[in-house]
């Protein structure tokens, strides 16, 4: 996943995510087989390596179903319907990104330099 986080204060943590980003796929499904393990077209989702591969993507792959990510992408808010399509509460799913994204905020907060008059994107 792409995720867009702006933090405009650590003292006192101030952070806002956007909820539109994306994920990229890999062009096989993932398998934990070891003979699998230096395959590129399970573990790796770099755009550059994927395209490579674009025509061994099987019609149902999501990338091709989702038709407006670009590439090996898709954007989250297609993921969320077909996620929600399958039973998946992803109003949960969110919350729990949400968390983890606060939980890696706070993580690193001691270590951020403030910068008064700017603001990072992570």
């Amino acid at each position: 996943l792409r995720l867009y986080v702006l933090v405009t204060a650590f003292s006192e943590l101030e952070a806002f995510i956007y909820s539109e980003g994306f994920a990229r796929f890999a062009s096989k499904p993932f398998s934990a087989n070891p003979e699998c393990i230096y395959d590129e077209r399970i573990h790796l989702t770099n755009s550059s390596i994927q395209k490579e591969y674009w025509d061994d993507m099987d019609s149902d792959h999501p990338v091709r179903m989702a038709k407006d990510g670009g590439g090996n992408k898709i954007k989250l808010s297609w993921l969320w319907r077909r996620l929600g399509d399958q039973g998946v509460d992803t109003e949960d799913l969110w919350e729990q990104i949400k968390e983890l994204c606060l939980k890696t905020l706070l993580v690193v907060d001691g270590s951020i330099t403030p910068q008064p008059n700017s603001f990072e994107i992570f």
